[in-house]
């Protein structure tokens, strides 16, 4: 589930995403995916986040064909997710 991206936000709402400990603290919270390590961390800064981590990448290989010249460009493309805590 990821975090409502406008309106009011709650705590206990940001907890039940990144499943927070009890007392819930927003500091609790730095470095979880997407979230600053440190320096100042808000509410807004939850809007539109999970716990759930995606990262692509691409990758292209060139295939040598020959009398200098190269034949084919294969493009691959990796998704990966990951997550740091309990599913909700």
């Amino acid at each position: 589930m990821t975090i409502k991206t406008t309106g009011s936000l709650s705590l206990d709402e940001i907890a039940t995403e990144y499943n927070g400990t009890v007392s819930h603290s927003i500091s609790e919270y730095y470095g979880a995916p997407g979230l600053p390590s440190s320096g100042s961390i808000s509410f807004s800064d939850f809007y539109g986040k999970s716990d759930l981590y995606t990262t692509s990448r691409e990758t292209q290989i060139l295939t040598y064909a020959g009398e200098d010249s190269f034949s084919t460009t294969i493009t691959t493309y990796f998704d990966t997710s990951w997550s740091d805590g309990n599913p909700t």
